[in-house]
Parts: structure tokens; sequence; C-alpha cells
């Protein structure tokens, strides 16, 4: 019975819906990633942390995939929470009708594609926390791209409006 009892308190959930926005939740480490929202309309508000069943889950991640394919649908502004670390390889994908894109200083990963055809978003700022970019904006037509000046891993040197890999010298994008 006890060994039953610990499989029950650990179990993991997916695709748990909390006001509007799929999670999938991990209850050992109480954390929540943000999963599957295929369709979502309007402004997608991301809090920092959800409850479900008594618990309270720290949002971590927006996993890959999450709001992809989402071209059709409106889903036209995000807000990330200070506490998300990882944007998930082709978590925006296809969003074309994405254009408000905030990422706040907690963000450390953007995945592969996370950003792909975001044609939108015409405004970017890399926080200077972000260590790792996948080739995360192929088909964006940013007007604006900054990275803080305080990022020891890109640069957007001279103003040239673009982001660029520090240590190596190595264009990610822009001019």
């Amino acid at each position: 019975i006890g060994m039953l009892l610990s499989l029950c308190v650990n179990a993991d959930e997916w695709g748990v819906e909390i006001h509007g926005i799929k999670y999938d939740l991990k209850t050992a480490s109480k954390t929540a990633k943000v999963a599957d929202n295929y369709g979502y309309t309007g402004v997608a508000d991301i809090p920092s942390s959800v409850e479900y069943n008594g618990i309270e889950y720290s949002v971590i991640e927006i996993g890959p995939g999450a709001f992809s394919n989402n071209t059709n649908t409106g889903l036209t502004s995000v807000i990330i929470p200070n506490s998300v670390n990882v944007i998930g390889f082709e978590a925006f994908k296809w969003c074309g009708n994405l254009t408000s894109l905030d990422l706040p200083n907690s963000v450390t990963t953007i995945g592969t594609d996370a950003f792909f055809m975001c044609r939108g978003i015409t405004s970017l700022t890399i926080p200077r926390s972000v260590n790792s970019i996948k080739k995360s904006f192929t088909h964006c037509d940013f007007v604006s791209i900054r990275v803080d000046e305080n990022n020891t891993h890109y640069d957007s040197r001279n103003n040239c409006n673009a982001i660029i890999e520090t240590g190596t010298n190595t264009l990610i994008k822009g001019c």
C-alpha cells in the first residue's frame, strides 16, 4: 500500500487546462511546462505559477510546440513571466499573427525554430540572461533587434540590428 500511495502522490499530469492554457505538470519538482495550445486566440498571459488539486506549480518552460501552428487562429501576444527559463523547440512556430513578445530576464534558452515564421514580430530584445539561441528566428522579419548590453554570450555591436554570438563572432540573425 505504501508503494501504491507513493505512486499516486508523485503522479505527473499532462495536458491540464488551467484558466484556458494547457500545462504538463511535474509533481515531484512542482514545476509546470506550457504545452499543446493549438488554436489559442488573443493574448496568452502565462502566470508564474499555477495551482492544480491543491498543489502550486512554478511555470518554468514554454514547451516544444506549445503554441505552434496558430497562424490562422489569432494568437496575437504572449506575456511570459519571470519564472520561465526555457522557450522550447518550435514553441511559437507558424504564429504569424503574433505581434507582441517581451522576453523576461529569466529566459536562458531559446530552442530551435522557437519563432519560425513569426513575421508579425517586428521588434526583439534578447535579455542578458539568454545563453543559448538555436536557429530560433528563421523567417522572422525584424525591423529592430537589440541584445541587452550586459549579455555575455550575444551582442548587437555598434547598433548593427543583429544578434551576434560573441565568443565565435557568428551572426545569428540580422545585418
